[in-house]
């Protein structure tokens, strides 16, 4: 079993299962303990291991969660992302940016499938819960788009979908 807390004293006999606890608990109300502890660990190790040092901070503040990296960060009096390698911070500077862009497609295929709900309803259609499923589970905005297009002039719900 992966420990909740850990004492400074075994967190540097075993900086691995101090980075495991934070993966496991970092995330939970009081984690700033965890991660004060598995940081000290994991300086500690600097001495002898630099890179694995690194890794482990880098694991440690990237599973902490926002409240107890807060926590730290204002008992530290800096930002915890001075700690982060440069390799990680490009690293999820990426995963930031990808996530931004999925998010940015998710939101514009929801608008697009709100559209073409609006444009079906206006004109009159009722639309089946299948129909609405299609429309609203699809994420493809080239297929909403043409969806769309469809809806402005179609006869029935079934020539909205025809290829």
């Amino acid at each position: 079993m992966i420990p909740e807390q850990l004492d400074l004293e075994r967190a540097r006999r075993l900086p691995e299962l101090a980075v495991l606890a934070v993966i496991t608990h970092g995330d939970k109300q009081g984690a700033e303990g965890l991660g004060r502890t598995a940081l000290a660990a994991s300086e500690d190790l600097a001495a002898t291991d630099p890179v694995r040092a690194t890794l482990y901070a880098d694991l440690i503040l990237a599973y902490l969660g926002e409240d107890a990296r807060k926590a730290l960060e204002d008992e530290m009096g800096v930002s915890t992302d001075a700690y982060i390698s440069d390799f990680a911070k490009r690293y999820i500077s990426l995963g930031r940016a990808e996530g931004e862009a999925e998010g940015e497609a998710k939101g514009e295929a929801k608008g697009e499938a709100k559209a073409l709900l609006l444009v079906l309803e206006s004109r009159g259609f009722t639309v089946p819960d299948d129909a609405r499923a299609r429309i609203t589970g699809c994420a493809d905005i080239e297929q909403l788009d043409a969806w769309l297009a469809r809806a402005a002039t179609a006869g029935s719900i079934d020539d909205v979908f025809e290829s």
